[in-house]
C-alpha cells in the first residue's frame, strides 16, 4: 500500500490511497503540483496488507510525517487513516512523539 499525501498543512492538502501502479497512473494523467510525502506500507509474508499497526510503526510513521512538517494532530489523522487503526491510539502516540516521550529514530 502507498499513501501520497500532497501539499499537507495546506489549503489543497490531498491524500491519495493505493498501490505504487495506482498512484503512477494517477499521476501521468494528472501532472503532480507541490510538495510530497510518500509512506509506503508494508506487507505480510503472505503478501497481504498487515491489519494491525504496532505502536512503534505508529510512532516511527507521525514522527516521519512531522518531520515533515505537519502538526502532531494533522500526522496522527493521517497515520491513523493509512494504518487503519483507531484515531485515539494514534492521538495518544502523537502526543507521546510530540512530547518526545518513547523510542523513535
Amino acid at each position: 500500500p502507498l499513501l501520497v499525501a500532497r501539499e499537507l498543512t495546506k489549503m489543497h492538502e490531498e491524500l491519495v490511497h493505493g498501490t505504487v501502479a495506482e498512484a503512477v497512473t494517477r499521476f501521468e494523467s494528472i501532472a503532480p503540483k507541490g510538495e510530497f510525502t510518500l509512506v509506503l506500507g508494508s506487507k505480510s509474508s503472505s503478501g497481504s496488507a498487515m491489519l494491525e499497526a504496532g505502536d512503534a510503526e505508529i510512532r516511527e510513521m507521525v514522527a516521519g510525517l512531522m518531520r515533515d512538517g505537519m502538526s502532531a494532530s494533522s500526522a496522527a489523522k493521517t497515520a491513523a487513516k493509512f494504518l487503519n487503526v483507531p484515531n485515539n491510539r494514534v492521538k495518544q502516540l502523537a502526543r507521546m512523539v510530540a512530547d518526545g516521550e518513547g523510542d523513535v529514530a
